[in-house]
């Protein structure tokens, strides 16, 4: 399940509909989620614009390292990824996703 925005105070709301996952957008603290959900895994959160779009593959690679420290189960844009997104940035995120320790 996916809604756009701060869903912070919504979070078990979102829960109780019986999903498996809840994706979180960039506007939702990662840590906060995790310990707020206790049923669905929390996918998210890296910001597709600010993160993902204009910055670069190593400020990706720290910022995915900092939502999958927070808890987050599945690595993932907080939102739809800009088309012209950097194909490095993208799979920056997604070799910091495969290295994680968790």
């Amino acid at each position: 399940l996916h809604i756009c925005g701060d869903t912070t105070a919504g979070l078990n709301l979102m829960e109780s509909c019986g999903v498996n996952a809840i994706s979180i957008d960039q506007n939702v603290d990662p840590a906060t989620a995790v310990k707020t959900v206790k049923k669905a895994v929390i996918v998210g959160n890296l910001d597709p614009v600010n993160v993902l779009w204009n910055k670069t593959p190593e400020f990706v690679r720290e910022k995915s390292k900092e939502v999958l420290d927070a808890g987050v189960a599945l690595l993932a844009p907080g939102c739809g990824i800009v088309s012209k997104t950097p194909t490095v940035n993208l799979q920056a995120m997604v070799d910091m996703a495969k290295a994680h320790k968790y």
